[in-house]
């Protein structure tokens, strides 16, 4: 076997000094909140709008801070905290697992293991990760 490229093995060694410090997934519609609040297809037109494929077959959207969750007994929350300028989707932040909600419940799960957010050692998160954002 041939020697990997040199930028293969800048990588690896970068890798190797500066482990993941943490991972979020994105959030989709039908990810869940601890709660027990199901997030909301924003548009369920196909052709519209930022879709994964999940692992069913089935297209969902990506949800941005502003999109809400539904709850059993009917009521709805807004998601307030995001991915912020790091990901964004038409002006607005990317959901994550670790998604706040306006109603203080936080996004548990995903259906999409697609799009991730990895962090390492010695790397910096954004100011605007997470942290809530003014939802119109």
């Amino acid at each position: 076997m041939k020697n990997p490229p040199h930028l293969v093995i800048e990588q690896q060694e970068y890798a190797a000094q500066h482990p993941v410090t943490a991972i979020y997934g994105s959030a989709v519609a039908g990810s869940r909140t601890l709660q027990g609040g199901v997030v909301d297809e924003p548009n369920p037109d196909p052709s519209q709008g930022m879709k994964v494929q999940l692992d069913s077959g089935e297209w969902a959207s990506m949800v941005t801070e502003g999109a809400t969750a539904t709850y059993p007994d009917g009521t709805k929350a807004v998601i307030t905290t995001s991915a912020g300028q790091l990901s964004e989707w038409e002006g607005k932040g990317i959901a994550l697992v670790g998604s706040l909600l306006d109603n203080e419940d936080v996004i548990i799960s995903t259906p999409d293991y697609g799009l991730v957010f990895s962090f390492r050692e010695g790397e910096s998160i954004p100011d605007d990760f997470l942290t809530v954002a003014k939802v119109a």
